[in-house]
């Protein structure tokens, strides 16, 4: 657990993120909306660029509601977020990286169409001419682009913070079981031990207890036949000297 932790760390992805924040008016009498301001995320690549901004373009029509859609590494949604005279809708378009977290994403574009709705009837806002609003809205979009990416950011940290805590701890929970088990097997073999040399010990008293007794029948029999042979010679000694 701990070389799959280091190899991870060392090969860590980039943080997924909202790449491009667009506001598109519909009218009705124009099939496909314009594109008043737009924003995009720091660090975006050139190829990036080219497919982020053509899903952007298929999320350009007017639907009646939210609408997403996606293409491969990336995602779309739409929120219609101003009506404008019956016929007219500002439109709120966000592109993110599919592992970037939907709800996150649906809260960003919620964010934007509240700032919007006040603004309804500004000047900038309704013009048909692409990019009429965009030097007047784009640094706030920006700005809230840039807030969004950071929390996401946080978001990831804390999360890959809670896995290589996980990690340490199924780490120390193994390292204490190897132990506990060490321990079993040291006391195993300390009692063995222990009994090997209360094993030894009771067989060399009984060794030694045999021998005294092999010692001591040995000794009984000496007297025994120095008595006899007391005995039996004393009387001839006696019968010789008479």
């Amino acid at each position: 657990r701990m070389d799959s932790m280091a190899s991870s760390s060392a090969t860590t992805p980039a943080c997924p993120s909202l790449r491009h924040v667009l506001i598109v008016r519909h009218d009705a009498a124009i099939r496909e909306g314009t594109l008043l301001c737009e924003a995009w995320a720091a660090a975006v690549g050139t190829a990036r660029t080219s497919d982020v901004s053509r899903l952007a373009a298929s999320m350009r029509r007017a639907t009646p509601g939210w609408d997403f859609l996606a293409d491969g590494k990336l995602k779309a949604l739409k929120l219609p977020a101003i009506l404008h005279g019956g016929a007219t809708t500002i439109a709120v378009v966000a592109v993110h990286d599919a592992s970037f977290p939907t709800l996150q994403a649906k809260a960003f574009v919620e964010k934007v169409a509240l700032m919007f709705r006040p603004l309804v009837d500004d000047p900038a806002l309704q013009l048909t001419t692409k990019l009429s609003a965009q030097a007047l809205f784009a640094p706030a979009l920006e700005q809230l682009l840039a807030r969004a990416n950071a929390q996401g950011k946080l978001a990831v940290v804390s999360r890959r913070v809670e896995e290589v805590k996980e990690i340490m701890h199924e780490n120390i929970e193994a390292m204490l079981v190897q132990q506990e088990r060490v321990e079993l097997l040291e006391e195993k073999a300390q009692e063995t031990s222990l009994a090997a040399r209360q094993f030894k010990r009771a067989t060399t008293a009984a060794k030694r207890m045999h021998l005294w007794n092999q010692a001591k029948m040995g000794l009984a029999l000496g007297t025994a036949a120095t008595v006899v042979t007391a005995a039996v010679v004393t009387p001839i000694i006696v019968a010789v000297a008479l």
